[in-house]
């Protein structure tokens, strides 16, 4: 299906919501990077899988939703919120 508006610019809120799973990805490396074994690979590829599936999951969202507008925006906003606190908790934490 061809758009009606085949220029679409990404707003601000969408680039600094990339860059929040930016930060989430250098968190899983570092995360790998702290456990180079055999077991710690498939760990760390599966939290890795679940980042880009949420990420998958948003882009979809804010593309098929205008992020720029009212209760969207705030969603958007509640959405950064807790990624970026999924992005800080520490694994290492867990197994204690």
């Amino acid at each position: 299906m061809i758009s009606s508006n085949p220029e679409q610019r990404v707003t601000p809120l969408e680039l600094f919501f990339d860059l929040v799973f930016v930060f989430a990805i250098t968190q899983v490396t570092g995360f790998i990077s702290r456990d180079p074994t055999w077991g710690g690979l498939p760990r760390g590829l599966l939290v890795l899988g679940a980042l880009w599936w949420a990420w998958a999951a948003y882009a979809w969202l804010t593309n098929t939703l205008k992020p720029g507008e009212g209760a969207v925006r705030l969603a958007v906003f509640g959405s950064i919120a807790a990624m970026l606190i999924v992005s800080l908790a520490d694994p290492a934490c867990v197994r204690r």
